[in-house]
């Protein structure tokens, strides 16, 4: 067992890598994303507003301060937005949020037989925010300078599916979240697996496993 040491895997959301300034306007939204998102009826604005956002963030993440933390071993991002209110973000994540301790995540695919292969393989933590407000989720995912993941999932209580909007934060962004917020969250299980993710990623913010 090993740790995580590439920078880039703090780029990968949702499976997607977050461009740099000269690949945006090509990379920002895939063409078939934009496939997907008009199949399954996102509306012409909001996807407007996806794209700009996408966009935006890339920008910020260019450019944000990346600090070190006393006992953490990384840098992580500031994240001033919720620093100066930690509280109210931890009421969000007590409402509308879930918290993954160890997820896993696979790179550097390399052959394929009955299914795809890869080199290697990750346990990370994840907190994500999902709301079915796509202007919710976009304030929310502007916080942590992630770009809005639209999802279309089957709701077991509608018998249907419906659109959602999620703001996905991974790695060393959420280990900062959880570092601003554990001290006020107040619903246990959500409280338990912040402070495990402070416990476990102190070293790298993700734990290669294979």
């Amino acid at each position: 067992m090993g740790y995580m040491s590439s920078p880039h895997l703090e780029d990968i959301e949702d499976g997607h890598v977050i461009p740099h300034l000269s690949q945006l306007h090509a990379e920002v939204v895939k063409p078939e994303t934009l496939a997907k998102w008009r199949e399954w009826g996102v509306p012409e604005d909001i996807i407007s507003r996806a794209i700009q956002q996408r966009q935006r963030m890339s920008q910020i993440r260019e450019a944000e301060e990346w600090i070190t933390l006393p006992h953490f071993a990384y840098k992580m991002p500031r994240l001033p937005e919720i620093e100066a209110n930690a509280w109210g973000f931890a009421k969000i994540i007590d409402t509308e949020g879930t918290i993954a301790v160890r997820l896993t995540k696979r790179t550097d695919r390399t052959a394929k037989v009955d299914q795809w292969l890869y080199r290697y393989t990750y346990q990370r933590p994840r907190i994500a925010i999902t709301t079915r407000t796509y202007e919710l989720t976009e304030e929310i995912a502007n916080m942590i300078h992630i770009g809005v993941i639209i999802r279309y999932p089957y709701d077991k209580n509608l018998k249907r599916r419906v659109l959602d909007y999620t703001a996905p934060a991974y790695t060393s962004r959420a280990v900062r979240i959880c570092y601003l917020t554990e001290p006020y969250l107040t619903v246990p299980e959500k409280k338990k697996r912040a402070t495990e993710i402070l416990t476990i990623y102190k070293q790298r913010p993700a734990i290669r496993t294979a």
